[in-house]
């Protein structure tokens, strides 16, 4: 209430504050976190899309080690079976040789075994990172 020179009567308001001084606080700082969440998730975005990235070169370069050790287990385990029986039929080996022969031959193709493992766990992780980005897109 105020007395107003030249005025005769009296003066009467009310301030009702639309916002709060802490209530803008707290808009700015839900404002900040979202901002930071945000980023957060774009860093997650381009970090997944990276490993992506890795886990496609490898599974590329296992894809053609796996070819190549696969054909070279074909020729290689034919003509070691071939040697060995050829050997252990002419007399040339005893059986213990020629199980050798043939411990060789499983040798080999217990490392293209493992080998074709390797590629499928790496395509498994493939899978799931590609459907983790997926999810992220679509959140």
């Amino acid at each position: 209430i105020e007395l107003v020179r030249g005025y005769s009567g009296i003066m009467a308001g009310i301030q009702i504050p639309i916002f709060f001084h802490s209530d803008i606080n707290k808009i700015k700082s839900l404002k900040l976190k979202s901002e930071a969440l945000r980023l957060e998730l774009e860093s997650t975005r381009i970090e997944q899309e990276n490993n992506l990235s890795e886990i496609i070169k490898n599974l590329k370069n296992l894809e053609l080690e796996f070819e190549q050790l696969k054909e070279f287990q074909k020729f290689i385990s034919t003509n070691i079976l071939e040697i060995g029986i050829k050997k252990f039929e002419s007399g040339e080996i005893n059986i213990f040789e020629f199980l050798q022969y043939l411990n060789k031959n499983l040798e080999i193709k217990i490392k293209v075994i493992q080998a074709e493992h390797l590629l499928r766990m790496q395509f498994s992780e493939y899978l799931f990172i590609q459907s983790k980005i997926y999810e992220n897109e679509n959140n």
